[in-house]
């Protein structure tokens, strides 16, 4: 599609063509929650003790950055975050 547009159809039991004006990201689920509920993502942007980090998936597990490249594991902060958004749909945190 020239428009710069995707297209992706899955054949059989009943045809879906989805359609999509930027290309699909895959992200990983963490399955924990930050402070407030709300699920943590690969890619997000959460906040810590004022200063936003961003999550990573980096050699089989799940890492909290600081803008410093300083990393701990998710697991043992997950429960202090606040997720603020993600690095592709909030370019600007």
């Amino acid at each position: 599609m020239g428009d710069g547009s995707y297209k992706y159809e899955l054949k059989g039991e009943g045809d879906f063509i989805f359609e999509y004006k930027h290309k699909p990201i895959c992200m990983l689920a963490t399955n924990l929650p930050d402070k407030n509920g709300k699920e943590i993502w690969e890619a997000d942007l959460a906040n810590k003790d004022g200063e936003s980090n961003q999550i990573l998936y980096e050699e089989g597990r799940f890492i909290l950055r600081n803008r410093w490249g300083q990393d701990t594991e998710l697991y043992l902060v997950y429960d202090e975050l606040e997720v603020i958004g993600n690095i592709y749909e909030h370019k600007e945190l």
